[in-house]
């Protein structure tokens, strides 16, 4: 035999609901009393999140359309990019990528190249790479002036050194890797 529930019954029942015995649903109209899940990440955080979030966003949304570009555009490029993406999938290294899409020399180094080329769709892509590349570099800058002026010289000096360390990355004077 089946008892049929009346939702208005239901609510008025005395019987604990579930939940009902933690501190947060016990003290929910008391804000002072309510447990506090997780800390406010502080403004350091928030901000390296949203540059992060923004740059990288941005980075995607410019590698996704440089491609689409690039192919609608042949001859617009500076490598055809046929030829480059069978070299890339071939697994050709930078001067093979290079000579394989139709220049008649290595490859020429990246900024000089990055630069004059960003007009183009093949320098859209360039673009894209070094901006999702240098995200950390991006981020930091806010974070290490909420570090800064919140007194915490240490974490701002870090930040600062890391900053560092990706320019020089970038700028091809520290160069690590295979090759």
């Amino acid at each position: 035999m089946s008892i049929p529930v009346d939702s208005a019954d239901s609510a008025n029942s005395s019987a604990p609901s579930r939940g009902e015995n933690d501190s947060a649903s016990r003290h929910a109209d008391d804000p002072d009393k309510m447990a506090v899940a997780h800390p406010e990440p502080d403004g350091a955080q928030r901000s390296f999140g949203a540059v992060c979030h923004g740059v990288t966003m941005a980075a995607c949304l410019m590698a996704l359309a440089a491609p689409v570009l690039a192919l609608c555009f042949p001859d617009a490029c500076r490598l055809h990019p046929n030829l480059t993406f069978g070299a890339l999938f071939s697994g050709k290294n930078l001067d093979g990528i290079w000579l394989s899409a139709g220049n008649s020399s290595a490859a020429p180094a990246f900024w000089p190249t990055f630069l004059e080329g960003l007009a183009v769709p093949d320098g859209l892509a360039l673009a894209a790479i070094a901006l999702g590349s240098s995200v950390t570099l991006w981020a930091l800058a806010p974070a290490a002036w909420h570090w800064r002026r919140k007194g915490n010289r240490v974490y701002a000096g870090l930040a600062l050194l890391v900053m560092g360390l990706v320019a020089l990355a970038m700028s091809g004077l520290v160069h690590l890797g295979a090759g």
